[in-house]
């Protein structure tokens, strides 16, 4: 397939991958078989300093139609679109019956737990084997993961893409629809913990969220693993004990934990 100049992913540009990395695909009649399916992955929130990492699961029935269907809406690297852009794609892809999603997370004590690389990729695989429970046992499945280390995967082929979510359709969708759920779940959080400004900066260490560290310490939302200015968060925050923090940060309404 000759390569395509456009600012909106395809389909077409997951053949693309698994002809350079599966040598499969490289002919149309080759499409006809309706047991094959490409399932894209990806996580947002690693660099968090509070809430869980989220991953998604994005898969479809590969065909020719597909393959050379274009979407009306914009798919490319979830960083580089608007908020619209990325729920306008949300939409159309959640309402779409012949496209399967899932999103799961890993929590802020699993990142504690077992680092934030291997929480990653738990999360991943709970969202590929979601998604995958829905698609036929004998189908042939190719998993494209965004990054350098793939997740344990069963009963597919995997390939890790770096830069993915700016190659892959498949990924790109999943970049997507992680950050929506990601993002959401922090705004609502924010409303619980208003004075670390999750609905603008949604966990990252920014200067606000920093210097509200610093005045109340950290919430139980915060993973407690990781650090800033070259100590753990409680150090950072001065040794505040993360109950006595909570006590002060926390709103009457607080519902509890939603992850």
């Amino acid at each position: 397939m000759a390569p395509r100049n456009a600012s909106s992913l395809a389909p077409e540009d997951d053949l693309r991958i698994l002809e350079d990395r599966f040598s499969v695909f490289k002919n149309e009649a080759s499409l006809k078989h309706s047991a094959h399916w490409i399932v894209g992955l990806d996580e947002v929130g690693r660099g968090c300093l509070a809430g869980p990492v989220t991953a998604a699961a994005f898969a479809y029935r590969i065909s020719s139609a597909r393959v050379f269907w274009k979407p009306s809406y914009r798919v490319a690297d979830s960083k580089k679109l608007s908020p619209v852009q990325r729920q306008t794609a949300q939409a159309h892809v959640l309402n779409n019956p012949e496209f399967l999603t899932a999103v799961c997370e890993a929590s802020v004590e699993e990142i504690d737990q077992i680092n934030i690389l291997r929480a990653s990729l738990l999360a991943m695989k709970r969202a590929y084997e979601k998604v995958r429970r829905q698609i036929p046992e004998s189908a042939e499945v190719w998993a494209l993961v965004d990054g350098n280390t793939l997740p344990t995967l069963d009963a597919c082929e995997r390939a890790a893409i770096i830069k993915g979510d700016s190659k892959s359709f498949a990924i790109a969708v999943a970049a997507i629809l992680a950050k929506e759920h990601r993002d959401s779940r922090m705004k609502a959080l924010a409303q619980t913990y208003p004075r670390y400004n999750w609905e603008k900066n949604v966990g990252y260490p920014t200067p606000d969220h920093a210097s509200a560290l610093q005045k109340i310490g950290v919430s139980r939302w915060h993973r407690k693993s990781f650090r800033m200015g070259g100590l753990v968060l409680h150090e950072f925050c001065g040794g505040l004990e993360c109950e006595e923090v909570a006590t002060h940060a926390q709103h009457p309404s607080d519902p509890g934990n939603p992850f």
